[in-house]
């Protein structure tokens, strides 16, 4: 036996693995914590399965230890050889030993294989799971080391009593096991003492009752003696009457005999007049017999083929015969034409592939629909595109001329509101002040100071009003004047953006109108700008302009091969549509002959095994009808009861010839 290979699906730590075993030593040098160990356990699991006890409580078994947690499958596979084929052994684990699968297959053909059962190991090598694990299949947890008594008695230097040691603890449980045997007190299983009380009390009332018994024997024995002596009696009685049953038996065996005998003489005298009248016309002899025989068991094979012949031809479907009304084309015509209708396959695909393929014709069928009012030419496109680029430039020129005058108005209302905003606070202020004067003037003119000094406060203060009226309208008048130069330029400004954006916008609509007027000839997308219009118009071009030149090449090319392809179409239909007829088929308008010639082929070969097996049929009723007529002038020779069929009547016959020639024998 020899491992070839294994594959670990899941078992334990150990996932997707697979090992390779090759002659000589094979080592897994791994560090710690690899899976070494899972491995071994995995080899032996292969041929014995993993334990299982529902009492799980006691320890923990290898397969608890090794089960995936993740729930994912446990299991795996290995191939080894063993008596010259190679096998290969699949196994999964669940939690318990109903949820395991085993499988044992060929590793050549692959099919299942019976040679061995679950029960490999056992099987194959010959030992049980134990004997496996302490022989070939050394684990690392057998390899711990424990105290014994010796090697205790050894370092407590008692040597000497090592056999004490060693027996006390035996000696101890044997003793405990006499006790329990001898002392227990259990009705189910009682111990040795207790037995022997329970049979010296049964021996104590059997002893009692002793006396009585030996009382009962004697009279007993009296009985006995007295039934005895009539039963010697009835013994010799028994013998005389035996002799004379015999004598009377005998007597009535010779007449009984003789009876028998009387009533099978007339049997066979009254079946010898029968064998009589029935071979009146004649005994056959043995050479008709077996020829009579012979003929019937031949009918009877031509009367099964015709059965079975009709049977064939009742569960078929009905031959179509009309096209075959004229004749059957035979192997060879089927080879020429299945040739042609070849060649026109190939004729064909020729001429198709001569044509534009159907996606690059339906392109070109819509690019002629977008080019059906115009096909520009090149220095047209050239035009349009240079007229949509300056359509660009004057747009964003639009856009900023716009932008430009859109911020001059805004700068001239703003500039409007600060002028006005502060010639209002120059006025309050003004006013504000010469209020507070005049104010403080009057109330310490009237209150606080004479007449000379208010005169010369009020000049002053008369002075100084005229200053600041005079300031004030020198002010107002140069601020007006800047207000105003500042309006006129605004203006002018504005004025003169409006104007330029204007001829901009001139400029651009005409553009527009001439762009507008080209692409109107085709039926375009919506698009940002025109730009990618002239784009699209310039791509569709290029494709239409290829398309047009690859289907004029195509159609050039197509040319002496549709010509070729008419005259072999023609020359195959004019043989085949007399045929094709028949089918109500068209074949210059439908084509297809191909699947035809199949289907004429097909229907030839049905109906010349339908003529074939009519021809059979024929030459089986034939024989049925001669064979038939000289089996009745044979049978009517004879009296027959016509209720048997006609194997019956020829077996009577040959049973009654049998009899006849017995009776004459004797």
């Amino acid at each position: 036996m020899k491992i070839v290979s294994c594959y670990i699906a899941h078992f334990g730590k150990i996932n997707e693995f697979k090992f390779n075993f090759e002659d000589g030593f094979n080592s897994v040098l791994q560090e710690n914590g690899w899976g070494k160990t899972t491995f071994s356990v995995f080899i032996k699991a292969m041929f014995y399965g993993l334990e299982y006890s529902p009492n799980t409580k006691k320890k923990l078994l290898e397969r608890n230890h090794y089960l995936p947690w993740d729930g994912s499958v446990c299991g795996g596979n290995i191939v080894f050889q063993a008596k010259g084929k190679e096998y290969r052994i699949e196994r999964t684990f669940g939690q318990s030993d109903k949820d395991d699968t085993f499988a044992l297959y060929d590793n050549v053909t692959g099919l299942l294989s019976d040679d061995y059962s679950e029960n490999i190991g056992e099987e194959l090598f010959r030992v049980d799971r134990d004997s496996f694990e302490k022989s070939v299949y050394i684990p690392q947890t057998s390899l711990a080391t424990a105290m014994t008594d010796s090697l205790n008695a050894k370092m407590g230097n008692l040597a000497a009593a090592k056999d004490d040691i060693s027996n006390f603890d035996v000696a101890l449980k044997s003793v405990k096991d006499a006790k329990t045997n001898y002392t227990r007190n259990s009705k189910i299983n009682p111990g040795k003492l207790y037995a022997v009380k329970m049979e010296i009390n049964r021996c104590k009332e059997e002893y009692e009752k002793l006396p009585a018994i030996e009382e009962s024997v004697e009279a007993m024995s009296c009985l006995v003696e007295e039934k005895q002596a009539n039963i010697d009696k009835l013994t010799a009685d028994k013998a005389k009457l035996a002799e004379t049953i015999q004598l009377q038996s005998k007597k009535e065996q010779e007449l009984g005999a003789y009876k028998l005998h009387k009533e099978n003489l007339g049997k066979e005298l009254e079946h010898m007049e029968q064998l009589n009248s029935f071979f009146a016309a004649g005994l056959p002899t043995d050479e008709e017999l077996v020829i009579l025989e012979q003929t019937e068991r031949d009918l009877s094979v031509h009367e099964r083929a015709v059965n079975v012949l009709n049977d064939e031809q009742e569960k078929e479907t009905p031959v179509f015969e009309k096209p075959f009304e004229d004749r059957i084309p035979d192997e060879g015509e089927f080879a020429i034409w299945n040739k042609m209708a070849s060649n026109l396959s190939e004729l064909r695909a020729k001429a198709e592939h001569a044509k534009l393929s159907e996606e690059s014709n339906r392109q070109l069928t819509e690019l002629k629909f977008f080019f059906d009012k115009m096909v520009p030419t090149d220095e047209q496109l050239a035009h349009i595109e240079h007229q949509t680029t300056l359509i660009t430039g004057i747009s964003a020129r639009v856009d900023q001329s716009n932008e430009r005058l859109i911020t001059l108005i805004a700068e001239r209302d703003a500039e409007e509101r600060h002028s006005k905003s502060k010639s209002i606070t120059v006025w309050h202020i003004l006013g504000t002040i010469l209020l507070v004067i005049f104010i403080l003037t009057g109330v310490v003119f009237t209150r606080f100071i004479n007449d000379q000094v208010g005169r010369i406060i009020e000049i002053g203060s008369f002075v100084a009003v005229m200053l600041d009226l005079l300031i004030l309208l020198i002010t107002g008048r140069r601020a007006y004047k800047t207000k105003m130069e500042t309006a006129l330029d605004y203006a002018e400004r504005i004025a003169e953006e409006e104007d330029s954006l204007e001829v901009s916008k001139l400029e651009l609509r005409e553009l527009e109108e001439e762009c507008e007027e080209f692409l109107s000839h085709f039926l375009l997308t919506r698009a940002s700008t025109m730009q990618e219009n002239v784009y699209e118009i310039r791509r569709k071009l290029d494709q239409y302009r290829h398309l047009m030149a690859e289907e004029q090449s195509r159609h050039q090319e197509a040319e002496g091969t549709l010509d070729e392809l008419a005259d072999l179409q023609l020359e195959l239909y004019t043989k085949i549509q007399p045929f094709a007829s028949a089918y109500g088929i068209n074949l210059y308008d439908m084509g297809g002959e191909y699947e035809f010639l199949a289907q004429l082929k097909k229907d030839a070969q049905r109906y010349s095994d339908y003529l074939a097996k009519l021809e059979e049929m024929a030459r089986h009723e034939n024989t049925i009808r001669t064979m038939t007529a000289d089996i009745n002038n044979v049978l009517k020779n004879f009296p027959i009861d016509e209720s048997l069929d006609r194997a019956e009547k020829v077996q009577v016959i040959g049973i009654k010839n049998e009899s006849m020639r017995q009776f004459l024998s004797e």
